[in-house]
């Protein structure tokens, strides 16, 4: 029964990178700003010449460091699969949507993709996380400041999601109306989406 539990809370994990990777994406593909730590990544490791997937799993790498040494209760098998997943299944989804480049300049379509790329990012963080089975190194680092400070967690992510934008502005990452949506609004969905899942979520 535990090795099932843990089969299914690792699929869990996977579903949740997949999903937020897809919502990335989206939002990428709609040319409406990606999230601040992608945008962060995008343009921090443009200017050193370095893709996304790599960059993101160094970015993440010195982020683990930090969390084993101060908050190793959040880190798990699912801090692993997020962390080397996510950057290179952005690029994947955004590769296999590439061909909806074309409407971009359509205002309808740019609506579309905002709304459905902040929702399903948010979703996909709240399926891993509440897979139990630790979390990405970026969300880590809220999680562990929320435990030491009794701030909420909401208001924690805006303030680094607001940090992470702004770095990602002086190096000209994809900033747009999805990255300030989503550093003002992801802690309040990821909250929102957390409740629904946990409240049919069986295993």
């Amino acid at each position: 029964m535990k090795n099932k539990k843990i089969i299914y809370n690792t699929l869990f994990s996977i579903v949740g990178v997949f999903i937020l990777s897809f919502g990335v994406a989206i939002l990428n593909i709609g040319n409406v700003g990606v999230d601040p730590f992608t945008a962060f990544n995008i343009g921090v490791g443009g200017a050193f010449k370095i893709t996304l997937g790599n960059f993101q799993l160094l970015m993440n790498a010195i982020m683990l460091v930090i969390l084993l040494l101060f908050g190793r209760k959040f880190l798990g098998l699912g801090t692993v699969i997020s962390m080397v997943m996510i950057g290179y299944s952005v690029e994947f989804f955004t590769g296999l949507l590439s061909g909806l480049t074309v409407y971009q300049s359509n205002l309808f379509f740019k609506a579309i993709t905002l709304i459905l790329g902040c929702s399903i990012f948010s979703l996909g963080i709240s399926v891993y996380i509440i897979s139990g089975l630790g979390v990405a190194p970026y969300d880590g680092l809220t999680l562990f400041i929320e435990e030491k400070t009794g701030l909420k967690y909401r208001v924690l992510r805006v303030i680094q999601d607001t940090t992470f934008t702004l770095v990602a502005f002086i190096f000209r990452g994809p900033i747009g109306v999805g990255t300030i949506i989503s550093a003002f609004f992801t802690g309040p969905l990821i909250d929102f989406w957390y409740k629904i899942i946990l409240k049919y979520k069986k295993f």
